[in-house]
């Protein structure tokens, strides 16, 4: 059998131009999809809040309902 060197940490081989091309794309279409999901989640969330709260700050319902929301969803995260 022929002696084979093995491979060490500090080898320096150089990564083909091709692979560094492909794992910076794969960054690049991961991170636009992540940022898109975030962002997609974070405007529902909004939504969510405003059709919350803007009946209770414009006064057509009673700001007593604000504890029952705040109420309602600290168990629901608390479950969750």
């Amino acid at each position: 059998m022929p002696a084979t060197k093995p491979v060490s940490d500090n080898d320096a081989r150089r990564t083909p131009p091709v692979r560094v091309a492909l794992a910076a794309l794969v960054c690049a279409v991961l991170g636009w999809a992540l940022g898109f999901v975030s962002w997609a989640i974070l405007s529902l969330a909004y939504r969510a809040i405003e059709v919350v709260w803007r009946p209770i700050l414009s006064g057509a319902v009673p700001a007593s309902v604000a504890l029952v929301v705040c109420t309602a969803g600290g168990a629901f995260m608390g479950w969750w």
